[in-house]
């Protein structure tokens, strides 16, 4: 949705904007996959939406950036609601896919967008893969440790790729 001319306080286009019609209740949705943060983004969205809740839906529900915000996860003292799609729309995904049971076109293309999160989230669609993960990972106690070691530093190692990723882009951009 197109939320005017883009400055530094304002504008700019917000991935999804739901308004009920009988309340005028809005939220707004800000949908990050791969796409990095925009300078001032959430808070230009907070000011040209003034009423509306804005979402954050990434992958694995991370924090938006200072840089987004202009501060830490406030936008304008109100809080922005991060989402992700590796829990949360994916448990949505499946209560509908429930309830869809007896439209078996509706309920498989559900299920394939389920699978699809799952892949794009590296949640294994394979149960068999999991289980033989979880026997390796509770085989010993050096195995457990490392196991929780690793779980730690995602978010590190997740940061140290991005960083990287940017620095190369930025040297391909010059």
């Amino acid at each position: 949705r197109y939320l005017g001319p883009r400055t530094q306080d304002r504008g700019g286009r917000i991935d999804i904007l739901l308004t009920d019609t009988s309340t005028g209740a809005q939220v707004a949705i800000e949908n990050k996959l791969f796409a990095a943060d925009q300078e001032n983004q959430l808070r230009r969205y907070q000011a040209s939406l003034p009423q509306a809740q804005l979402v954050y839906l990434t992958l694995n529900g991370r924090e938006p950036t200072g840089f987004a915000t202009g501060k830490e996860t406030t936008c304008e003292g109100r809080v922005i609601r991060r989402l992700s799609y590796a829990e949360d729309i994916i448990r949505w995904q499946e209560d509908c896919r429930s309830q869809a049971a007896a439209t078996p076109l509706v309920r498989e293309t559900i299920t394939q967008y389920i699978n699809l999160i799952r892949q794009l989230t590296n949640q294994s669609t394979n149960t068999n893969m999991s289980t033989q993960i979880a026997e390796i990972v509770l085989r010993d106690k050096a195995s457990l440790i490392a196991y929780f070691e690793l779980k730690q530093a995602e978010s590190a190692i997740h940061s140290k790729i991005t960083d990287t990723l940017r620095k190369q882009c930025d040297e391909i951009a010059a």
